[in-house]
């Protein structure tokens, strides 16, 4: 008897499970794939024959990104020739595939994520947390929680649309609720409160259409995707969430960090491979364009130092791809003896993550936009400050001066946590119609205590270095006072540069502060000018330093050095404009 034409083999072409399992193999996404379920059932997918190879591609996509949308992992599954598209679990039918793509696919598995919720792969990640925090396993069991009611509240808490793939933070407000709540409902509605609004697209269509009120919002529901890590495919392990690696966690603390120290809510990570890189390498994108490229080895680990002592440990050379410090690849075993060394050692997920961190501060102006300041800030303002939120809903003209202003400010690092400074500055100097770059000025003035914290050592004094009077009358004469720029011919521009680069280079050489200060009506100008070679020096103006504020001098930045910065001498108080550092010149440098 004839075979049917939809089970036919062609001999041609790899088995069917032997190509998933290669696919699976290059990609290390198995566990992804096949380790999440109880052994019992498994999801099956009936496929046509013409459909197979390029189903596999789109499953690989559907799987790994359920698992690091949701949290959970995905049984074992079986695949079967036939003449149409389906999904089932065990006996249950999930639903009918029309295109076989990955979007399609993965809408399916996330609809029903809580059913692959199996006690086998809960237990696993709570032996896993336990070893990690035993102090948190003793309050599990002092507030009477079992696995299997974990297991109900989080297949509850998935079907309402929340990821678990922060596991240790779930079960932290898990165990709290527990200790005031008894009822099952009022455990999962108190978790569900703690966690904040659930990010997954089940959830977005669920909740209310009301746009959120605060900026926390406003990046968690509209531009989750504006930041994006790619990961090349041997380093995927760094995001698998049985490894332990905790990656993802960081992230998350990385955001609240960085909320906190800029006064920004950053939006929403999303990770991905791309089999374009080398597998080694990631690369973070912004609204798709890269902004930053490195590798990283999973199996060694980062050591940081001085050139003299690098050299003399076994491993790897390299550069700290932040910094572009001297470093070593080293193997863990060399850990203890490159510290002892007087190295600085780090995972390849904290190098991960600390690139993340320093190109996010960075790009900070470029997140601040028009919809999160209209959408985001203006909103979270209303119902305290409604009189001056008007000001900035009747004027565009107003909201896009605004904008700018926070963008420049971002851009320099400074943060803008005193939004409603930031916003009375820009209303108070409209009837003089100041440009966005003299209105940052005037609002670094207001903001100039933050400013000077930012760059104090051990509550020390502000330490810094100045302009040497040739220098500084070189800039003044070079600059445009109406843009607040320096427009110096070539051999100008390349004899200020040179003053600066070799001013940094002795600072960093004697690990002294890399901060400046100059006249007010020269900093934003030499700062433009520098940014792009010299981006580490930070730019003050002596009229953002608050009075009674200490500062010493270490040195001034002239054409020719004859010796570094060594020595530090009282910051004068006086007049607030140049005759100020006429005073306050020292025989360190000569030009």
């Amino acid at each position: 008897m004839e075979e049917p034409e939809h089970s036919k083999r062609d001999t041609s072409e790899p088995e069917f499970g032997e190509a998933l399992s290669e696919i699976t193999k290059n990609l290390q996404w198995e566990k992804m794939i096949s380790d999440g379920g109880s052994g019992r059932e498994i999801l099956s997918l009936t496929l046509r024959v013409e459909d197979r190879f390029d189903f596999l591609r789109a499953w690989k996509t559907a799987a790994r990104d359920f698992a690091l949308d949701t949290g959970v992992l995905l049984p074992s599954v079986s695949f079967q020739d036939g003449t149409g598209r389906e999904l089932a679990w065990g006996e249950r039918r999930l639903g009918s595939l029309q295109s076989g793509k990955a979007g399609e696919i993965l809408e399916v598995l996330k609809e029903h994520a809580w059913r692959f919720l199996s006690i086998r792969q809960v237990e696993a990640r709570l032996k896993k947390l336990w070893e990690e925090r035993p102090e948190l396993h003793r309050t599990f069991q002092e507030v009477d929680l079992t696995v299997s009611r974990t297991v109900r509240i989080l297949r509850d808490l998935i079907r309402s649309g929340y990821s678990i793939k922060n596991f240790g933070s779930v079960m932290e407000s898990l165990i709290l609720a527990r200790s005031q709540y008894s009822s099952h409902s009022d455990l999962v509605h108190a978790v569900e409160v703690e966690l904040g609004n659930p990010t997954s697209r089940q959830a977005a269509k669920t909740t209310s259409e009301k746009k959120p009120s605060t900026p926390e919002g406003y990046f968690t529901e509209s531009r989750a995707d504006e930041i994006t890590v790619q990961l090349g495919r041997g380093i995927l392990d760094l995001v698998d969430p049985l490894l332990g690696k905790p990656l993802f966690e960081r992230v998350e603390s990385i955001r609240m960090s960085l909320a906190r120290e800029l006064g920004l809510v950053i939006p929403g990570v999303h990770f991905t491979d791309d089999l374009r890189l080398n597998p080694k390498e990631f690369r973070f994108l912004i609204r798709d364009e890269e902004v930053f490229r490195a590798e990283v080895h999973p199996e060694l680990l980062m050591a940081i130092g001085p050139d003299h002592i690098v050299a003399k440990i076994r491993g790897v050379r390299t550069q700290d791809p932040i910094y572009g410090m001297p470093a070593l690849w080293i193997t863990p075993e060399l850990r203890g003896e490159s510290e002892n060394s007087g190295c600085m050692v780090f995972t390849p997920e904290s190098v991960v993550g600390s690139a993340l961190v320093e190109t996010l501060r960075k790009q900070a102006g470029r997140l601040f936009t028009y919809g999160y300041l209209s959408e985001g800030v203006l909103k979270s303002l209303k119902g305290d400050e409604p009189a001056l939120v008007q000001y900035f809903e009747s004027s565009p003209k107003l909201l896009r001066t605004a904008k700018l202003v926070f963008s420049n400010l971002l851009e320099e690092r400074v943060p803008v946590r005193d939004q409603i400074a930031v916003l009375e500055t820009v209303v108070e100097y409209e009837e003089k119609d100041l440009s966005a770059e003299h209105l940052t000025e005037i609002v670094r003035r207001r903001l100039g205590g933050t400013i000077c914290k930012l760059h104090l050592r051990d509550n020390g004094p502000l330490a810094a270095v100045v302009l040497s009077k040739p220098l500084e009358d070189l800039c003044l004469e070079c600059l445009n006072e109406e843009k607040l720029e320096l427009e110096p011919d070539e051999h100008q521009r390349r004899r200020i540069l040179q003053s600066f680069k070799l001013a940094v280079e002795a600072l960093r050489d004697r690990g002294l502060p890399e901060v400046l200060i100059t006249a007010p009506n020269l900093r934003r100008a030499v700062r433009g000018l520098i940014e792009r070679n010299i981006p580490t020096l930070a730019v003050l103006s002596e009229a953002e330093i608050p009075a009674g504020f200490e500062v010493v001098c270490l040195g001034e930045v002239a054409s020719r050095m004859t010796r570094p910065p060594t020595y530090q001498q009282p910051f004068p108080r006086g007049r607030r404009n140049k005759t100020r550092f006429a005073k306050w010149r020292s025989t360190g440098y000569q030009s």
